[in-house]
């Protein structure tokens, strides 16, 4: 037997215990969590003339939302209109 000779499962056990850790500390995210409460505001004037808003949490236009590749955002949307609300 060859002194450098080492087993296939042996290289494969030990390829995986080097590169484990690696993995499991890339793989981390920010979990975002925002509460929206969505309304209508007749005192802005968005143009010249006053008209019905829709505001999210009182702010024409809506919240900025800082966040990076992979952040989960977790978003509670509370509907204040008389209608039916779709985000996408």
């Amino acid at each position: 037997m060859a002194a450098g000779f080492v087993a296939p499962q042996l290289k494969h056990a030990i390829c995986a215990i080097l590169v484990l850790p690696f993995l499991v500390t890339t793989a981390t995210s920010a979990d975002i969590f925002l509460d929206w409460h969505v309304s209508i505001d007749f005192n802005l004037k968005p143009v010249s003339s006053d008209q019905p808003v829709i505001t999210i949490n009182g702010m024409f236009p809506g919240p900025l939302i800082n966040a990076t590749t992979n952040d989960n955002i977790h978003v509670n949307v509370f509907n204040g209109l008389d209608d039916p609300l779709l985000f996408t």
